[in-house]
């Protein structure tokens, strides 16, 4: 296959962009990153090439380290992965030394773990092209200087790219150790409110890390009566510096004897580990999980339940919302592919 640059960072040719995070921790675990062809329509991979560089989703393996070059198919996990540096350069068919570095929780780092989260899987090249440059755009000003944009990038992507960072700055993704759990007006399972048809009930809901709330982290609503879609007000939110966030119902008219259940959710793709290339000259990458666990996905669901009941004596309509035991949390090790 030859070495076939992967333009997606300065100087380079076919390859591949993605940003460093300098980590001041120190790295470990040694691995031999295998980097694939793009080109090849059997991996699935995203992404569009702009004058002759790669900019998007790039295949790799990742194993421990082995003197085969190129290493034996049975090598290594493959995976996908996003480059850190856009003026850097790696190759197709290259095998490069790396070691295993813990990711900084930081405001980038947060930010980029929010595109992960929202942004990812791609469903075409040009989501993945944005989103790589939306990741570049991010890390760079870790490594101590601005990001500019490469003449062979276009603007309409880089612009794009932009304003993905503009909606991810500043936000944050659950981890797999948050508690979420709703507490207003419920605290607990079985408690009760009471209200009548056509009346607005407003349930909160809290996420918190050791007891602290972990705030700008997306959380979307839904709801069913009878098993059939109600509207919910916002359909999506993000928790408040204290890690509330809240979100209305409307108990319809001639709904006694009903069973509304209220959903709310959230996810979060944390990656715990990038892959730092023992050579400086090249692209560090964020790659997504395999049994190295660079990347930790969580999942979290809770539910509620609003009864509508009838009319009691004295004309008091009761409205019973009870807050079961039903938070879900799913943490996988799994790796991310595209769907």
């Amino acid at each position: 296959m030859g070495q076939r640059t992967l333009r997606l960072c300065s100087a380079v040719f076919l390859g591949f962009i993605i940003m460093t995070c300098l980590s001041s921790a120190v790295a470990s675990t040694p691995v031999d990153v295998y980097i694939l062809n793009p080109f090849s329509g059997d991996l699935g991979v995203k992404g569009q090439t702009f004058s002759g560089y790669w900019v998007g989703e790039i295949p790799v393996k990742v194993g421990a380290p082995t003197s085969e070059y190129p290493p034996q198919p049975s090598w290594g996990e493959a995976t996908k992965a996003f480059c850190m540096q856009y003026d850097k350069t790696i190759y197709v068919g290259k095998k490069y030394g790396a070691e295993l570095a813990p990711v900084n929780d930081n405001a980038e780092w947060r930010a980029v773990s929010y595109l992960l989260t929202w942004q990812y899987p791609p469903l075409s090249n040009p989501e993945a092209a944005r989103l790589q440059t939306a990741i570049w755009r991010l890390l760079n000003d870790t490594r101590g200087y601005s990001y500019v944009k490469p003449s062979w990038l276009p603007s309409d992507v880089d612009n794009a790219a932009r304003q993905l960072v503009a909606l991810a700055w500043g936000k944050d993704v659950v981890r797999g150790s948050d508690v979420f759990e709703w507490v207003k007006p419920v605290s607990g399972n079985g408690t009760s409110i009471m209200a009548g048809p056509g009346e607005i009930v407003t349930l909160t809901a809290r996420l918190t890390t050791n007891g602290v709330g972990r705030a700008n982290v997306k959380v979307q609503f839904s709801a069913t009566i009878n098993g059939s879609p109600l509207a919910v007000d916002p359909a999506e939110d993000h928790t408040n510096s204290t890690g509330h966030v809240e979100v209305t119902i409307t108990v319809p008219p001639n709904s006694m004897g009903s069973n509304i259940e209220v959903k709310a959710t959230t996810k979060g793709v944390w990656p715990t580990l990038y892959l730092d290339l023992s050579d400086i000259n090249r692209q560090d990458l964020i790659g997504f999980d395999t049994s190295f666990e660079l990347t930790l996905s969580t999942n979290v669901w809770i539910f509620a339940r609003i009864f509508v009941v009838p009319e009691a004596p004295f004309g008091t309509l009761l409205v019973v919302v009870a807050c079961f035991s039903a938070l879900l949390v799913k943490t996988k090790r799994v790796r991310l592919t595209s769907k």
